[in-house]
């Protein structure tokens, strides 16, 4: 008797719906795109890019909306890139993601460690569904001021999912 009530409850409780939904990456929408202002800096070591670091800021915002970046010589650091929408389900899974940045002939040739980049990437896993996120490139040093096209891209999987491309032109 036992044994036919507990595979009954087996049975009932394996037959019961389970509310499980699938995580899906549907697009990322470029939101916006241009010059940030922004508030206090926070760098984060990364040896696999051209700079050595990568960095975030809080409070940063799209000043003006341009795809044309101008060099000013004058200028200590130019921080340029976009704003993006995640969409997919359900809202709060954080994918990973991976975001690259293409640059252009001659490449970025840094003097400390003497290697030429023609691209840098690296992995966000925090960006949830449903959230916004800001991307961008911080210009300070005079050999990363590199005049021609760069491209933002994002990527999950072997899915392209966003890309921005910016004209940067010495003035």
């Amino acid at each position: 008797m036992f044994r036919h009530v507990a595979l009954l409850l087996f049975l009932a409780i394996s037959a019961a719906p389970i509310n499980v939904q699938a995580q899906h990456v549907e697009s990322i929408e470029v939101v916006s795109y241009g010059i940030f202002g922004v508030g206090d800096q926070k760098s984060i070591s990364d040896p696999r890019i051209s700079t050595g670091e990568r960095v975030n800021y809080d409070g940063s915002k799209i000043v003006k909306r341009t795809s044309t970046i101008a060099l000013h010589q004058s200028e200590d650091k130019v921080v340029f890139g976009a704003q993006f929408a995640l969409k997919g389900s359900p809202a709060g899974y954080a994918p990973r993601l991976r975001v690259v940045w293409l640059y252009p002939q001659p490449g970025l040739k840094n003097p400390q460690t003497g290697k030429v980049a023609f691209r840098d990437e690296y992995e966000i896993a925090d960006w949830q569904v449903g959230r916004g996120q800001n991307l961008y490139w911080t210009l300070t040093a005079a050999w990363a001021r590199v005049p021609g096209r760069w491209t933002l891209q994002v990527w999950h999987g072997g899915r392209l999912l966003a890309e921005q491309s910016f004209n940067l032109v010495k003035v």
